[in-house]
């Protein structure tokens, strides 16, 4: 296994919880990361969260010596294992629940202002690092639900306990949520909250909200990494790419130093959570509503760059530039791994090989670390193949 730059690390994800890890033979497993290991330099390993006995023997088998291995745990989520989360559940200015990204527990996100949320995030996080014997935890939806297909209903959290913890630091949420559900009912309203979540155009009735449920976000990662280190364990964020990180309440540069690293979801074909495409499609949808007569123009101006699944297709490589100069500038060249799509998967992500050739190489010439994301089952050998090569052409 040939050594990375010793400030470039290459992150793999492994064996998220899917039908297709359910039903896959450990031997399998066991192959398909020992091929991976062969050809990438790989510096960081994370598993997912749900894994059968004998798949964590199995990939932990062919584990080389001097790689990192990390539990990739989603915290704040409801997660499907039977917790007690009846009130615990984030919600929008109108008193309902967001609905989760096809009604999975895993997008079914919890109000951080209950301390019994954040506390039961980090026993679980502590349990499932011991249970491969991991090095640490990427700590992954560490944020609020993402408001983006719906703005004005599904910014959160405006449930009771979040009103009494508003109250304690001077907010009133009551003045802010019902401007917010008021912003729907006009283009100008709907750009105005936009640009807000976007931030890109801070509005004073929102700018202090916006950056009061961030700190709530700041204060619960740092729970968890505290407790983590007094566990003995290491922490590493899977964050929002940073164009989207205020909408979901992370503010980079305050979450940085938590972790050992972030790796930013920089997605730009994925029709999925957290991805470009999918996140600033919902904003466009959205403005369109309301007869927002140039939705695409409206986003690149926000952004600062042509909006990824709006209009704009191909490499983008100026778009990947301004990300990832973005996550340097936050929270450092030697913390940042850039998470680029590299998955296979018919009609929710189609990657052009030329593209993730480029951005690799990019990533590269910038100084930090890459990702092929999100999932390596879902990444053939023979794309591990060319991300491979890619890696060592910009050596």
């Amino acid at each position: 296994m040939a050594l990375a730059h010793p400030t470039q690390r290459l992150l793999i994800q492994y064996l998220e919880p899917s039908p297709a890890v359910d039903s896959l033979e450990p031997s399998e497993a066991r192959d398909h990361l020992a091929h991976a290991f062969d050809r990438l330099p790989v510096t960081d390993l994370a598993l997912g969260w749900r894994l059968r006995p004998a798949l964590i023997e199995a990939v932990r088998s062919v584990v080389p010596s001097g790689v990192t291995v990390w539990r990739w745990v989603p915290v704040f989520v409801d997660s499907g294992e039977a917790r007690a989360v009846d009130g615990l559940v984030a919600v929008g200015p109108g008193g309902q629940t967001p609905p989760p990204f096809r009604d999975m527990a895993d997008f079914r996100f919890l109000c951080l202002d209950h301390e019994e949320v954040v506390e039961a995030g980090l026993e679980r996080s502590i349990a499932l690092a011991h249970e491969i014997e991991a090095d640490g935890v990427l700590l992954d939806r560490i944020r609020w639900h993402s408001p983006s297909q719906d703005p004005s209903a599904e910014l959160t959290c405006f449930c009771e306990q979040s009103r009494r913890a508003a109250t304690k630091d001077g907010l009133d949420l009551t003045r802010v949520g019902q401007p917010v559900m008021a912003m729907a009912a006009t283009s100008d309203g709907r750009r105005t909250l936009a640009s807000a979540l976007l931030g890109a155009a801070p509005d004073e009735r929102l700018s202090e909200f916006l950056d009061w449920r961030s700190a709530t976000v700041t204060r619960a990662v740092g729970r968890l990494a505290e407790g983590l280190r007094a566990a003995g364990l290491r922490a590493a964020l899977d964050v929002f790419t940073p164009a989207l990180t205020r909408s979901v309440g992370q503010d980079l540069s305050a979450l940085g130093p938590l972790g050992e690293w972030s790796k930013s979801m920089t997605y730009f074909e994925a029709l999925g959570p957290a991805a470009m495409p999918f996140e600033l499609a919902g904003y466009a949808r959205w403005l369109q509503a309301a007869a927002e007569p140039d939705a695409a123009g409206f986003l690149a101006d926000a952004l600062g760059f042509a909006p990824p699944g709006v209009g704009a297709r191909g490499v983008q490589l100026d778009a990947l530039d301004h990300e990832t100069t973005a996550l340097a500038e936050a929270i450092g060249r030697e913390r940042s791994i850039v998470g680029v799509d590299a998955v296979e998967i018919p009609g929710i992500c189609e990657v052009d090989q030329d593209d993730l050739d480029a951005r690799i190489r990019s990533l590269r010439a910038a100084g930090v670390g890459s990702s092929p994301c999100w999932e390596l089952l879902l990444i053939s050998e023979q794309r591990t193949e060319c991300i491979a090569r890619a890696w060592a052409a910009q050596a």
